[in-house]
């Protein structure tokens, strides 16, 4: 189908670089004159700008994060830039990349901490202060207000998700069906987010819904199902 629309369109594709993903048994298929082989489950792949795996295990995704992350800094600490145009740097470059990465992707607060700490040494550095300088003076709303992208990231999946859950058309629908799933996978009547231990295993501890559940409690937010929907 993809061959015909490029062909009708007249648009010329590079085969060699399209990635065959697949959930069934390993295959490959003929595109644009062209044998795909399909990827192992366990290979990251980036659709859209965010990195997938088809088994959903997320240690080489946010391995490449991290990389992209180290990078990213590495490249901003060789230039000769005064500590202003470091914190737009990460305020504006560095930190909304990684959000938009980690938008199907929950980070460990482990590796969050460690992408903070090296950007703020590459900040302190560029403002001329010394490592020993508390963290905090650079992260002070009225001093450096640099962003700690542990803080950013609790934010953006905490609020995309209360918008998922309250919303009334298939975004929605989709997503209390997965969390149904979550709920019948711990074979409990109680709601998913009024269980004290949600212990989910098999595939689906691994989906982004369940880890954002994980970081409620870590803000002290609770959500309760309204018993005015069925």
């Amino acid at each position: 189908m993809a061959t015909s629309f490029y062909e009708m369109a007249n648009l010329q594709i590079n085969p060699t670089k399209s990635i065959f993903a697949t959930n069934t048994k390993p295959t490959s298929i003929i595109f644009c004159n062209f044998t795909l082989n399909s990827i192992p489950h366990n290979q990251p792949f980036k659709y859209l700008g965010c990195w997938f795996t088809l088994n959903n295990k997320q240690t080489h995704s946010i391995k490449l994060i991290q990389e992209e992350a180290f990078q990213l800094i590495n490249t901003a600490n060789t230039k000769n830039i005064t500590d202003k145009q470091i914190t737009y740097i990460i305020n504006t470059v560095i930190i909304p990349t990684l959000e938009y990465r980690i938008h199907n992707i929950v980070l460990p607060k482990t590796i969050c901490n460690r992408i903070l700490a090296k950007y703020l040494i590459v900040a302190k550095h560029k403002s001329h202060l010394a490592r020993s300088i508390p963290n905090s003076t650079m992260l002070h709303p009225y001093l450096y207000n640099i962003r700690n992208i542990w803080d950013i990231q609790l934010q953006h999946h905490i609020t995309t998700f209360l918008q998922r859950i309250n919303d009334s058309h298939l975004l929605g629908i989709s997503t209390r069906i997965r969390l149904q799933q979550l709920q019948n996978n711990l074979w409990s009547t109680v709601n998913i987010f009024e269980h004290l231990h949600p212990n989910v295993d098999g595939q689906n501890k691994h989906t982004l819904n369940f880890k954002i559940i994980q970081l409620l409690p870590q803000i002290a937010v609770t959500i309760r199902a309204n018993p005015n929907i069925a």
